[in-house]
This record gives C-alpha cells, structure tokens and sequence, in this order.
C-alpha cells in the first residue's frame, strides 16, 4: 500500500455515509489522484494539494446534512444498553458466588448486615482464602468494566452501541466524523457521576439535540440513512429491557420473607 492508497484509506475512515455514496466518493477521489499522477506531479505535492484527511472528510460531510436523532430514539437505546449491562452482570456475580462460598441476596444483604459481614469473614479466611480474594477482586474488575468501558469501548470502534445499532442511531463528531476514544469518555461523564438525568434534559432544548456533555466534547446522535428501525429491533429492544427487571423483580419477591425475618429481633423469634 502506497502513500495515496493509506492517504485515501485515512479519508474514507472519518466519513460517515451510505456504502453507494462513500464508493462514489472513493472513485471520484482515486480519479481525481490519478489525474494529477498522469500530469507528472510527485505524491507528496498531491497530498499537500488536497490537505489532510481530516479537511478532506469535512468537506465531503458538508454536503449531506445530519439527521439528528430523537430523544427518545436515544433514550430507548440508552435504557436498552443498561439493561444489557445487567444481563452481562448477572452471569458474572453467578459465577462468583461459588468460587467465593458466598452466597447471598442482594436484597437482604442490607438488611442482614453483621450477618452478612460474619458469613464474609468465615468463607475468605479458609482454606481457599487467596483464590477466593483473587477471584472476588478480578469480579469486582469485570464488573467495573462493564459499566466503565462499554458506552466508549463501543462507540470509538463503531459509533455505536448494541442499544443504538437496534435503533438505527449512532455517535459522530459534529463535523459529521467518527469520534476519538476520549470523546467517547468525555460524552459519558454525567453516567458516571450520576448526573445523566440533569445532562440528558439538555437534549430537549438544544439545536442539535446535544446532551451538555456533548456539547462539550462536540459530539452529536444523529439518525442512520435510510429506513428507521423495524419492528423486531424494537421487540428485541423490549425484551433487552424487560428481562432483567423481571429477573430482578422476581428476585425481590421471593426475598421479602426473609428481609421480613431478619427484621424481627431474635428475642421475638420462635
């Protein structure tokens, strides 16, 4: 691969358009090298001719406005990302529980306390103490992860993530190009600090329906080109979002017994 050839490849990662106009662009764009390469001018005089591939890109996005995705386009995609987080999660804390001899409700966990903190002591400082630690710390790390990673992680490697790929949206730079790692990070700031609510709200008042965070990492959600989500991606959608509250709900259900239980003082148990 030459320097046009990586020159060209550069180009064409930073736009973001239909297959049918990226290959048109592309063609023009070899044609218009090749035209300046029959002419006698050195490559390096080409490039500096046609500026960089950032410059390049811009240009080339100019002439397709952005569709601006909806809020509640984003706000379906985001519960639906949330929510496959917690699916992810919950084979990890399953797994965790028997390495760790550990096991638990969550929900009863708070209200068992010294309870709990006693059966912590007696199932880490056995015989199996280390591997126990070991794995609880490289679970707490998986978990960290999940929740950290996956919105950046996803959306710098394809502009999107699984909840936005259902719902047809994706993330670019306002200049119509994909997004750097740290933009992504940046743009989910407010998620991790607990402030999503308050950010999110800014996404019904903005031009661009920007969420603050987005504004300053100068990003925007915009609508795929071509059909909108079809009916089985929303079903998908649903189904990412009702299953681990079912999960969850039927969890605190078969727990409100116990928690009932281990409210009552022991001198009053029978």
């Amino acid at each position: 691969m030459d320097r046009i050839d990586r020159y060209i490849k550069d180009v064409m990662k930073r736009i973001y358009a239909s297959r049918e106009e990226k290959e048109r662009f592309e063609a023009d764009l070899r044609e218009h090298v090749s035209a300046l390469r029959e002419s006698g001018e050195p490559d390096h005089e080409i490039l500096l001719r046609m500026g960089t591939p950032e410059d390049v890109a811009h240009e080339f996005m100019e002439r397709f406005p952005l569709q601006y995705a909806a809020f509640w386009e984003r706000l379906l995609a985001f519960v639906a990302d949330i929510s496959f987080c917690y699916l992810v999660s919950i084979p990890i804390i399953y797994l965790w529980m028997p390495v760790s001899g550990i096991y638990f409700n969550p929900f009863n966990m708070v209200m068992l306390g010294h309870a709990f903190e006693t059966h912590v002591d007696t199932a880490f400082f056995g015989p199996m103490s280390f591997i126990r630690i070991f794995a609880t710390i490289f679970i707490m790390l998986a978990l960290t992860g999940v929740y950290l990673l996956y919105f950046p992680v996803l959306e710098t490697l394809f502009g999107q993530t699984i909840g936005k790929k259902l719902m047809r949206i994706r993330v670019l730079k306002e200049t119509g190009n994909p997004i750097h790692f740290w933009d992504a990070v940046i743009r989910r700031l407010s998620m991790y600090f607990e402030i999503i609510l308050i950010d999110g709200l800014f996404a019904l008042f903005t031009e661009k329906k920007q969420r603050a965070f987005d504004m300053v990492a100068k990003t925007v959600v915009i609508q795929e080109s071509g059909d909108r989500s079809r009916p089985i991606n929303y079903i998908i959608v649903a189904l990412m979002i009702l299953i681990p509250i079912v999960f969850f709900g039927t969890l605190l259900i078969i727990s409100i017994p116990s928690i009932e239980l281990s409210s009552v003082p022991d001198s009053y148990r029978f």
